[in-house]
Order: C-alpha cells, then structure tokens, then sequence
C-alpha cells in the first residue's frame, strides 16, 4: 500500500512525543521518514474498507486557506470526503487528481470533499493548492488535533461519510478515487440519504 506513517499524539490535546513541541527538529525526522516510506512502498492499491461500524462522524472545525473557519456539520445533507494529507506525502499527492476527476464527475449531486492539510505552513499549502489547480475547499490541522481525534495513523486516510454525517467507509492508501467502482459506490451512498433525508 503506498501511504506515509504519521505520528499521533499522546492522547487528546498532547503533543505527539517532539514531533510537535520541539517542531523544527522533530519535524525533520517525520519528513525524511516520510518520504523515505512512500518512496520505497509498494505500487499497490489502497485499501477502501467499509468502517467497523457507521458513527457519527468526528468534529472537524478548522481554518481554511483564508483563515476562515470552516466546520464540517455545515455540509450534512451531502456525501462528503474528508481526506487527510501533507504536501511532503507523495501518494498524497499522486491521488490528488483522482480526487479532482471525482469532484467534477459528482459536481451536481449532494457531494463535497474536504482536504485535511496536517501542521504545514499555511503559504506553503496556498501556494501548493494554487500550484496544483485543487478545486476543492482545503483546510488546516496545524497542531494534527483532528487527525488524531479521527482516529487516522497514516496518510493518504480518506473518511467517507453518508448524508447524515456518518463515516461509512475509509480509505488507507493512495486510493483511485475515479474509478467506476467507487463512483457506484458513492452514487448509491447519495441515493440512499435522499429518502431519510428530513
């Protein structure tokens, strides 16, 4: 699976173990390593699994590219994506595109997807975003908070979530998002919520 291990923190509202509090050197490390993983993984498929159980998706108000808080219950009704990932991530980058593809392919339907940036510099992601024509709105964990609340340990890590807000399926990996498997899947998760939809 191509994907980058990422350290999680202690527990709710502590720093991972120098990762976090001592950023310049730890950060260092957790790059290198990185991409030293993503570079030597094997060319296979992520995993897209159906979630252990269907939960109520975690909170996720965050900072956009503008500074503007963006909070996630304001999409209930859609099928959202919400995917966690690094500039530094190469299989995060490579799945990009299908990501685009999906968002043009579902652009008229209850669908929306979210981009989790994790602790990087707030210029940098603007500019990679403007760089990479990303189209889809983009926000900022500095502190990877929510990326440890949503119980995540690698990235890519994409959450797919139903119309009523509840995580249905993650995906672990660089995973093809365009592909017609998934678009079905996705098409029959919006189907389903138009009929228990208050």
């Amino acid at each position: 699976m191509q994907a980058c291990l990422y350290a999680r923190s202690a527990g709710p509202g502590k720093a991972s173990s120098l990762a976090l509090k001592r950023r310049s050197r730890g950060r260092i490390v957790l790059v290198a390593a990185g991409l030293s993983l993503c570079m030597s993984a094997a060319e296979a498929a992520g995993v897209l699994s159906p979630a252990p159980a269907a939960t109520a998706a975690p909170e996720l108000v965050l900072p956009d590219l503008d500074d503007e808080l963006m909070d996630l219950t304001t999409l209930k009704g859609k099928v959202v994506l919400v995917s966690f990932w690094a500039s530094w991530c190469r299989p995060c980058l490579e799945e990009i595109p299908s990501l685009q593809q999906l968002a043009a392919a579902l652009q008229d339907m209850p669908f929306a997807i979210v981009g989790v940036n994790l602790a990087e510099a707030p210029l940098r992601v603007k500019t990679l975003v403007r760089r990479l024509g990303i189209r889809f709105p983009v926000v900022l964990d500095r502190d990877s908070a929510s990326f440890d609340r949503w119980g995540a340990t690698l990235i890519p890590t994409t959450f797919v979530l139903d119309r009523q807000g509840f995580v249905r399926f993650v995906g672990r990996g660089l995973v093809d998002w365009d592909s017609a498997e998934i678009m079905d899947l996705l098409q029959a998760l919006i189907r389903e919520g138009t009929a228990t939809l208050p």
